[in-house]
């Protein structure tokens, strides 16, 4: 079997205000790509499948005081079967 795996991401952060506001938002894709071939005497089929997905997080964070903030965050996530689960 072949199990293949490759991403783009990338991720920016900025301050607001003096810093009283930090944001940040980041984004990825991912590509993974599985092979077997066939084996007889195992009882395996060839098979190939590829999956693909983007997933992002944005968040921000509000400093109201010395001692009290703000935080929210939002994201959404991608996970890619491994070997084992295709197998």
């Amino acid at each position: 079997s072949r199990y293949r795996t490759g991403s783009v991401f990338g991720q920016h952060q900025q301050d607001w205000f003096t810093r009283r506001l930090r944001t940040m938002l980041g984004g990825r894709w991912t590509r993974v790509g599985y092979e077997t071939k066939a084996d007889r005497a195992f009882g395996v089929a060839a098979s190939r499948q590829n999956f693909s997905d983007a997933t992002f997080n944005a968040s921000a964070a509000w400093q109201l005081s010395g001692a009290f903030g703000l935080h929210a965050l939002v994201g959404r996530g991608f996970r890619a079967p491994n070997a084992n689960d295709l197998g």
